[in-house]
């Protein structure tokens, strides 16, 4: 499954790769900026393209034949998803904007059955990349625009309680594994222990073959 967009709509395409057979469907006035597959079903973030002053944001979930199953307004969560997780039936995005276009605070949360919507209001802007480990939701922040900022985060999703962890970089992106929390920040590896949060290594990422590799 892959989305593109071009000149107001958006096409989202089931590619078979067994046989090359390509099925595409058409969305107007909309800008899909992400999907999602999982149990038999599609899930695409959309924003519609209109002269609003909100920014209306969606969910639409499809069957694995491109077929509408249900349409759900998020717009109450916000915009730009950036990034989401899934963790035991539910889909986690970050949502970098509010419907007004002002800095985001929010992460949503849906159930992939029932599509029940809930939302987790943080207390630091600009939520961006997330990660699950031990029934803790991290979630760093970071202005991807302005490129400024950084900082992370941690959210029992047991209690519901959270705390912020500030970083002398930035957060565009953010993995762990091993206990180890890696956080790339423009070209530098942070490595840190997921137990402590302190900083443990950190590794300079060259480039590729030009200025333009990432």
């Amino acid at each position: 499954y892959t989305a593109n967009n071009i000149n107001g709509s958006s096409y989202i395409n089931k590619c078979n790769k067994k046989t090359d057979k390509t099925d595409t469907i058409e969305l107007k006035n909309v800008y899909i900026s992400n999907l999602f597959f999982t149990d038999n079903k599609l899930f695409a973030f959309a924003e519609l393209i209109n002269n609003s002053n909100i920014r209306t944001s969606y969910i639409y979930v499809y069957d694995n034949n491109l077929k509408l199953m249900r349409e759900i307004d998020i717009t109450q969560c916000g915009a730009s998803q950036n990034k989401f997780i899934e963790h035991k039936g539910h889909i986690y995005f970050s949502n970098m904007s509010d419907k007004y276009d002002n800095f985001g605070n929010t992460v949503g949360v849906l159930d992939t059955t029932d599509f029940s919507l809930d939302i987790i209001k943080l207390n630091k802007n600009c939520p961006l990349d997330l990660q699950i480990h031990n029934d803790k939701l991290y979630i760093t922040h970071y202005n991807i625009i302005q490129g400024v900022g950084g900082g992370l985060t941690v959210y029992d999703l047991k209690n519901k309680e959270q705390n912020y962890i500030e970083f002398s970089h930035g957060a565009e992106q953010m993995s762990i594994a091993n206990n180890k929390m890696y956080v790339l920040a423009d070209r530098t590896l942070n490595v840190y222990d997921i137990n402590t949060m302190k900083l443990v290594n950190g590794t300079k990422i060259n480039n590729m073959d030009s200025d333009y590799s990432y």
